[in-house]
Protein backbone atom coordinates (compact mmCIF):
# COMPACT_ATOMS: atom_id res chain seq x y z
CA UNK A 1 0.00 0.00 0.00
CA UNK A 2 0.91 3.65 -0.34
CA UNK A 3 0.24 5.26 3.03
CA UNK A 4 0.14 9.00 3.57
CA UNK A 5 1.00 10.48 6.96
CA UNK A 6 0.30 13.90 8.44
CA UNK A 7 3.80 14.67 9.75
CA UNK A 8 3.13 18.28 10.70
CA UNK A 9 3.10 17.47 14.43
CA UNK A 10 6.51 15.74 14.33
CA UNK A 11 8.28 18.47 16.31
CA UNK A 12 5.64 18.86 19.02
CA UNK A 13 7.11 18.48 22.52
CA UNK A 14 3.94 17.14 24.15
CA UNK A 15 2.90 13.50 24.39
CA UNK A 16 1.30 13.29 20.97
CA UNK A 17 4.52 14.53 19.36
CA UNK A 18 6.47 11.77 21.11
CA UNK A 19 3.79 9.28 20.06
CA UNK A 20 4.14 10.37 16.43
CA UNK A 21 7.93 10.18 16.37
CA UNK A 22 8.31 6.96 18.35
CA UNK A 23 5.59 4.85 16.78
CA UNK A 24 6.25 5.91 13.18
CA UNK A 25 10.02 5.69 13.61
CA UNK A 26 9.59 2.12 14.81
CA UNK A 27 6.96 1.21 12.22
CA UNK A 28 9.05 2.29 9.25
CA UNK A 29 11.93 0.10 10.42
CA UNK A 30 9.60 -2.88 10.80
CA UNK A 31 7.56 -2.47 7.62
CA UNK A 32 9.48 -3.47 4.50
CA UNK A 33 6.35 -3.84 2.35
CA UNK A 34 4.29 -0.65 2.42
CA UNK A 35 5.45 2.78 1.25
CA UNK A 36 5.01 5.90 3.37
CA UNK A 37 4.67 9.50 2.22
CA UNK A 38 5.17 12.08 4.98
CA UNK A 39 3.33 15.35 4.27
CA UNK A 40 4.95 18.18 6.24
CA UNK A 41 4.93 21.95 6.12
CA UNK A 42 8.24 23.56 5.24
CA UNK A 43 8.48 25.22 8.67
CA UNK A 44 8.50 21.80 10.34
CA UNK A 45 11.01 20.44 7.84
CA UNK A 46 13.35 23.42 8.27
CA UNK A 47 13.24 23.33 12.08
CA UNK A 48 13.30 19.56 12.37
CA UNK A 49 14.56 18.67 15.83
CA UNK A 50 14.38 14.93 15.16
CA UNK A 51 14.90 13.85 11.56
CA UNK A 52 12.19 11.99 9.69
CA UNK A 53 12.90 8.27 9.24
CA UNK A 54 15.08 7.64 6.22
CA UNK A 55 12.50 5.12 4.93
CA UNK A 56 9.88 7.88 4.53
CA UNK A 57 9.40 9.90 1.36
CA UNK A 58 8.85 13.51 2.43
CA UNK A 59 6.43 15.76 0.57
CA UNK A 60 6.91 19.45 1.51
CA UNK A 61 3.84 21.69 1.65
CA UNK A 62 3.94 25.49 1.49
CA UNK A 63 1.89 26.98 4.31
CA UNK A 64 2.10 30.46 5.81
CA UNK A 65 2.13 29.08 9.35
CA UNK A 66 3.23 25.76 10.81
CA UNK A 67 0.05 23.70 11.38
CA UNK A 68 1.19 22.63 14.85
CA UNK A 69 1.40 26.32 15.81
CA UNK A 70 -1.81 27.37 14.07
CA UNK A 71 -3.73 24.52 15.73
CA UNK A 72 -2.79 25.82 19.18
CA UNK A 73 -5.10 27.11 21.90
CA UNK A 74 -4.54 30.68 20.69
CA UNK A 75 -4.44 30.06 16.95
CA UNK A 76 -6.61 29.14 14.00
CA UNK A 77 -5.47 27.63 10.74
CA UNK A 78 -6.23 29.68 7.65
CA UNK A 79 -8.44 28.32 4.89
CA UNK A 80 -5.56 28.77 2.45
CA UNK A 81 -3.17 26.70 4.58
CA UNK A 82 -5.74 23.94 4.98
CA UNK A 83 -6.31 23.98 1.22
CA UNK A 84 -2.56 23.71 0.59
CA UNK A 85 -2.36 20.55 2.71
CA UNK A 86 -5.51 19.11 1.12
CA UNK A 87 -4.37 19.88 -2.43
CA UNK A 88 -0.92 18.37 -1.97
CA UNK A 89 -2.35 15.13 -0.59
CA UNK A 90 -4.89 15.00 -3.45
CA UNK A 91 -2.05 14.83 -5.98
CA UNK A 92 -1.10 11.36 -4.76
CA UNK A 93 -3.05 8.15 -5.19
CA UNK A 94 -2.95 6.95 -1.61
CA UNK A 95 -4.54 3.81 -0.21
CA UNK A 96 -4.61 5.04 3.40
CA UNK A 97 -3.98 8.34 5.13
CA UNK A 98 -2.92 8.38 8.79
CA UNK A 99 -3.40 11.30 11.19
CA UNK A 100 -1.27 10.69 14.33
CA UNK A 101 -3.26 13.42 16.09
CA UNK A 102 -6.55 15.15 15.46
CA UNK A 103 -4.96 18.47 16.49
CA UNK A 104 -3.37 18.95 13.07
CA UNK A 105 -6.22 17.38 11.08
CA UNK A 106 -7.16 18.83 7.70
CA UNK A 107 -9.93 17.67 5.32
CA UNK A 108 -9.13 15.22 2.51
CA UNK A 109 -10.81 15.17 -0.89
CA UNK A 110 -9.27 11.99 -2.30
CA UNK A 111 -10.59 8.45 -1.91
CA UNK A 112 -7.97 7.16 0.52
CA UNK A 113 -9.18 5.44 3.67
CA UNK A 114 -8.52 7.61 6.70
CA UNK A 115 -7.23 6.50 10.11
CA UNK A 116 -7.65 9.28 12.66
CA UNK A 117 -5.98 9.25 16.09
CA UNK A 118 -7.93 10.81 18.94
CA UNK A 119 -5.73 10.59 22.04
CA UNK A 120 -8.33 11.84 24.51
CA UNK A 121 -11.55 13.81 24.89
CA UNK A 122 -10.17 16.44 27.26
CA UNK A 123 -11.34 19.33 25.00
CA UNK A 124 -14.87 17.93 25.12
CA UNK A 125 -14.92 17.24 28.87
CA UNK A 126 -13.07 20.36 30.00
CA UNK A 127 -13.49 23.02 27.29
CA UNK A 128 -12.89 25.98 29.61
CA UNK A 129 -9.56 24.48 30.72
CA UNK A 130 -8.43 23.94 27.12
CA UNK A 131 -9.72 26.94 25.17
CA UNK A 132 -9.26 30.55 26.31
CA UNK A 133 -12.47 31.71 24.57
CA UNK A 134 -15.74 30.34 23.08
CA UNK A 135 -14.72 31.20 19.50
CA UNK A 136 -11.79 28.77 19.58
CA UNK A 137 -14.04 26.17 21.17
CA UNK A 138 -16.44 26.43 18.23
CA UNK A 139 -13.59 26.06 15.71
CA UNK A 140 -12.48 22.91 17.53
CA UNK A 141 -16.00 21.47 17.47
CA UNK A 142 -16.30 22.14 13.74
CA UNK A 143 -12.95 20.48 13.04
CA UNK A 144 -13.75 17.46 15.19
CA UNK A 145 -17.17 17.03 13.57
CA UNK A 146 -15.62 16.89 10.10
CA UNK A 147 -12.69 14.73 11.20
CA UNK A 148 -14.80 12.01 12.80
CA UNK A 149 -17.19 12.04 9.83
CA UNK A 150 -14.38 11.51 7.32
CA UNK A 151 -12.47 8.89 9.32
CA UNK A 152 -12.96 5.25 8.39
CA UNK A 153 -11.28 4.03 11.56
CA UNK A 154 -10.56 5.97 14.74
CA UNK A 155 -7.47 5.04 16.70
CA UNK A 156 -6.88 5.74 20.37
CA UNK A 157 -4.34 4.76 23.01
CA UNK A 158 -6.27 3.31 25.98
CA UNK A 159 -9.57 1.70 26.89
CA UNK A 160 -10.19 4.70 29.15
CA UNK A 161 -9.88 7.01 26.16
CA UNK A 162 -12.04 4.70 24.03
CA UNK A 163 -14.91 4.92 26.51
CA UNK A 164 -14.58 8.70 26.58
CA UNK A 165 -14.74 8.84 22.78
CA UNK A 166 -17.88 6.71 22.75
CA UNK A 167 -19.56 8.86 25.39
CA UNK A 168 -18.43 12.33 24.34
CA UNK A 169 -18.08 12.04 20.57
CA UNK A 170 -20.73 9.35 19.98
CA UNK A 171 -18.44 7.30 17.74
CA UNK A 172 -19.59 3.70 17.42
CA UNK A 173 -17.32 1.07 19.02
CA UNK A 174 -17.11 -0.81 15.69
CA UNK A 175 -15.06 2.08 14.24
CA UNK A 176 -12.66 2.32 17.19
CA UNK A 177 -9.30 0.58 17.58
CA UNK A 178 -7.07 0.72 20.68
CA UNK A 179 -3.30 0.40 20.57
CA UNK A 180 -0.82 1.04 23.35
CA UNK A 181 2.18 3.30 23.63
CA UNK A 182 5.73 2.54 24.68
CA UNK A 183 8.78 3.79 26.52
CA UNK A 184 11.73 5.32 24.71
CA UNK A 185 14.99 3.44 25.50
CA UNK A 186 16.54 6.42 27.32
CA UNK A 187 14.12 5.96 30.21
CA UNK A 188 15.57 3.25 32.44
CA UNK A 189 17.20 2.91 35.89
CA UNK A 190 20.59 4.60 35.90
CA UNK A 191 23.55 2.41 36.82
CA UNK A 192 25.70 5.45 37.55
CA UNK A 193 24.88 8.88 38.94
CA UNK A 194 28.01 10.48 37.53
CA UNK A 195 27.14 13.99 36.42
CA UNK A 196 23.81 13.92 38.27
CA UNK A 197 24.53 17.01 40.37
CA UNK A 198 25.38 19.03 37.27
CA UNK A 199 22.02 18.08 35.76
CA UNK A 200 20.08 18.80 38.95
CA UNK A 201 21.77 22.17 39.46
CA UNK A 202 20.68 23.12 35.98
CA UNK A 203 17.08 23.02 37.23
CA UNK A 204 17.51 24.44 40.73
CA UNK A 205 17.81 21.06 42.48
CA UNK A 206 20.56 19.36 44.45
CA UNK A 207 21.57 15.76 44.92
CA UNK A 208 21.25 15.89 48.71
CA UNK A 209 17.71 17.31 48.82
CA UNK A 210 14.62 15.16 48.07
CA UNK A 211 12.03 16.26 45.53
CA UNK A 212 8.71 15.26 44.03
CA UNK A 213 8.41 15.45 40.26
CA UNK A 214 5.63 16.38 37.86
CA UNK A 215 6.15 16.00 34.10
CA UNK A 216 3.67 17.31 31.53
CA UNK A 217 2.01 20.44 30.23
CA UNK A 218 1.52 23.52 32.39
CA UNK A 219 -2.15 23.68 31.43
CA UNK A 220 -5.35 24.15 33.47
CA UNK A 221 -6.65 20.60 33.01
CA UNK A 222 -3.41 19.23 34.49
CA UNK A 223 -4.84 20.28 37.88
CA UNK A 224 -1.58 21.71 39.20
CA UNK A 225 -3.31 24.28 41.40
CA UNK A 226 -4.78 21.52 43.58
CA UNK A 227 -1.40 19.79 43.61
CA UNK A 228 0.16 22.98 44.99
CA UNK A 229 -2.53 23.19 47.68
CA UNK A 230 -1.82 19.58 48.68
CA UNK A 231 1.95 20.09 48.60
CA UNK A 232 1.66 23.11 50.91
CA UNK A 233 0.09 20.88 53.59
CA UNK A 234 2.67 18.08 53.42
CA UNK A 235 4.76 17.29 56.49
CA UNK A 236 7.87 17.13 54.34
CA UNK A 237 10.78 19.45 53.63
CA UNK A 238 11.55 18.51 50.03
CA UNK A 239 10.85 20.39 46.81
CA UNK A 240 8.34 20.02 43.99
CA UNK A 241 9.75 20.23 40.46
CA UNK A 242 7.20 20.99 37.74
CA UNK A 243 8.68 19.92 34.40
CA UNK A 244 6.96 21.40 31.37
CA UNK A 245 7.42 24.09 28.74
CA UNK A 246 5.68 27.25 29.96
CA UNK A 247 7.21 29.60 27.39
CA UNK A 248 7.07 28.02 23.95
CA UNK A 249 4.16 25.60 24.42
CA UNK A 250 1.30 26.25 21.99
CA UNK A 251 -1.41 25.03 24.36
CA UNK A 252 -3.41 27.08 26.86
CA UNK A 253 -1.10 27.84 29.77
CA UNK A 254 -1.83 28.32 33.47
CA UNK A 255 1.73 29.36 34.33
CA UNK A 256 0.88 32.88 35.52
CA UNK A 257 -1.91 31.90 37.97
CA UNK A 258 0.21 28.99 39.20
CA UNK A 259 3.15 31.32 39.87
CA UNK A 260 0.83 33.55 41.89
CA UNK A 261 -0.47 30.50 43.76
CA UNK A 262 3.07 29.51 44.71
CA UNK A 263 3.56 32.95 46.27
CA UNK A 264 0.19 32.92 48.04
CA UNK A 265 0.92 29.52 49.60
CA UNK A 266 4.38 30.57 50.77
CA UNK A 267 6.07 27.98 48.54
CA UNK A 268 8.63 30.25 46.85
CA UNK A 269 11.92 28.37 46.70
CA UNK A 270 10.22 25.00 47.25
CA UNK A 271 8.33 24.83 43.93
CA UNK A 272 10.43 25.00 40.78
CA UNK A 273 9.19 25.49 37.22
CA UNK A 274 11.98 23.89 35.21
CA UNK A 275 10.67 24.62 31.72
CA UNK A 276 11.24 22.03 29.02
CA UNK A 277 13.74 19.32 29.99
CA UNK A 278 15.37 17.19 27.24
CA UNK A 279 15.27 13.41 27.62
CA UNK A 280 18.95 13.01 28.52
CA UNK A 281 18.38 15.27 31.54
CA UNK A 282 14.86 14.08 32.28
CA UNK A 283 16.03 10.53 32.91
CA UNK A 284 18.14 11.86 35.81
CA UNK A 285 15.15 13.71 37.28
CA UNK A 286 13.00 10.59 37.03
CA UNK A 287 15.65 8.41 38.67
CA UNK A 288 16.38 10.80 41.52
CA UNK A 289 12.82 11.84 42.41
CA UNK A 290 11.15 10.40 45.50
CA UNK A 291 8.04 9.93 43.38
CA UNK A 292 6.35 11.24 40.25
CA UNK A 293 2.85 12.67 40.60
CA UNK A 294 0.28 13.24 37.85
CA UNK A 295 -2.79 15.06 39.22
CA UNK A 296 -4.52 15.55 35.82
CA UNK A 297 -8.29 15.76 35.57
CA UNK A 298 -7.90 13.36 32.65
CA UNK A 299 -5.20 11.69 30.53
CA UNK A 300 -5.60 9.75 27.31
CA UNK A 301 -2.61 7.57 28.20
CA UNK A 302 -0.31 9.27 30.71
CA UNK A 303 3.07 8.62 29.12
CA UNK A 304 5.10 10.30 31.93
CA UNK A 305 3.68 7.73 34.36
CA UNK A 306 4.99 4.90 32.18
CA UNK A 307 8.36 6.60 31.71
CA UNK A 308 8.66 7.06 35.48
CA UNK A 309 7.78 3.41 36.10
CA UNK A 310 10.41 2.37 33.54
CA UNK A 311 12.97 4.31 35.60
CA UNK A 312 11.90 2.56 38.81
CA UNK A 313 10.14 5.57 40.31
CA UNK A 314 6.86 5.33 42.33
CA UNK A 315 3.90 7.00 40.58
CA UNK A 316 1.12 8.83 42.45
CA UNK A 317 -1.71 9.69 40.09
CA UNK A 318 -5.30 10.85 39.91
CA UNK A 319 -7.78 8.02 39.69
CA UNK A 320 -9.78 9.89 37.04
CA UNK A 321 -7.21 9.33 34.28
CA UNK A 322 -5.99 6.32 32.29
CA UNK A 323 -2.95 5.79 34.56
CA UNK A 324 -4.71 3.15 36.68
CA UNK A 325 -5.33 1.17 33.48
CA UNK A 326 -1.67 1.53 32.47
CA UNK A 327 0.05 0.86 35.81
CA UNK A 328 -2.56 -1.06 37.80
CA UNK A 329 -1.39 -1.92 41.32
CA UNK A 330 2.04 -0.45 40.58
CA UNK A 331 0.62 3.03 41.16
CA UNK A 332 -0.95 4.94 44.05
CA UNK A 333 -4.14 6.89 43.31
CA UNK A 334 -6.13 9.83 44.65
CA UNK A 335 -9.24 11.90 43.95
CA UNK A 336 -8.05 14.72 41.68
CA UNK A 337 -10.74 17.08 42.96
CA UNK A 338 -9.80 16.80 46.64
CA UNK A 339 -6.50 18.49 47.69
CA UNK A 340 -6.71 16.76 51.06
CA UNK A 341 -6.90 13.35 49.37
CA UNK A 342 -3.97 14.29 47.12
CA UNK A 343 -1.99 15.28 50.21
CA UNK A 344 -2.80 12.00 51.97
CA UNK A 345 -1.62 9.93 48.98
CA UNK A 346 1.61 11.91 48.67
CA UNK A 347 2.27 11.69 52.41
CA UNK A 348 1.63 7.95 52.48
CA UNK A 349 4.16 7.24 49.74
CA UNK A 350 6.78 9.67 51.06
CA UNK A 351 6.53 8.25 54.60
CA UNK A 352 6.72 4.60 53.56
CA UNK A 353 10.05 3.35 52.10
CA UNK A 354 8.70 -0.19 51.81
CA UNK A 355 5.74 1.03 49.75
CA UNK A 356 8.06 3.01 47.48
CA UNK A 357 10.26 -0.06 46.95
CA UNK A 358 7.24 -2.21 46.13
CA UNK A 359 6.00 0.37 43.62
CA UNK A 360 9.46 0.51 42.03
CA UNK A 361 9.62 -3.24 41.52
CA UNK A 362 6.06 -3.67 40.22
CA UNK A 363 6.35 -0.54 38.07
CA UNK A 364 9.48 -1.82 36.34
CA UNK A 365 7.70 -5.08 35.53
CA UNK A 366 4.62 -3.26 34.28
CA UNK A 367 6.61 -0.91 32.06
CA UNK A 368 8.23 -3.84 30.26
CA UNK A 369 4.84 -4.81 28.81
CA UNK A 370 4.58 -1.50 26.88
CA UNK A 371 6.92 -1.17 23.90
CA UNK A 372 6.89 0.94 20.76
CA UNK A 373 7.62 -2.23 18.80
CA UNK A 374 4.36 -3.76 19.96
CA UNK A 375 2.48 -0.51 19.37
CA UNK A 376 3.89 -0.22 15.84
CA UNK A 377 2.76 -3.77 15.02
CA UNK A 378 -0.73 -2.84 16.22
CA UNK A 379 -0.71 0.38 14.18
CA UNK A 380 0.34 -1.44 11.02
CA UNK A 381 -2.53 -3.89 11.51
CA UNK A 382 -4.99 -1.01 11.77
CA UNK A 383 -3.62 0.73 8.67
CA UNK A 384 -3.77 -2.50 6.66
CA UNK A 385 -7.28 -3.18 7.91
CA UNK A 386 -8.32 0.27 6.70
CA UNK A 387 -6.71 -0.38 3.33
CA UNK A 388 -8.64 -3.62 2.88
CA UNK A 389 -12.02 -2.20 3.86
Amino acid sequence: MLIGVDATCWNNLRGYGRFTRSILGTLLVQDQINRYLFFADRQTIETLGTAFPSQAEVVPVDTKQAPAQAASAQGRRSILDLFQMTRQVSRHKLDVFFFPSVYTYFPLLNRSRQVLTIHDVIPEKFPKQVFPNPRLRRFWQMKMALAKRQAHLVLTVSEHSKQGIIQELKIKPARLRVIGEGVDPVFQPLTSLEGANVVLNRYGLQLEEPFLLYVGGISPHKNLERLLEAFAKLRWNGKLALVGDYQGDVFYSSYQPLSQKVTELGLAGRVIFTGFVPDNDLVYLYNLAQAVTLPSLDEGFGLPALEAAACGVPVISSQESSVREILGEAGTYFDAYQPENIKEALQMVLDNPALRQGCRESGLQRAQTFTWSRAAIQLRAVLEEAGRS
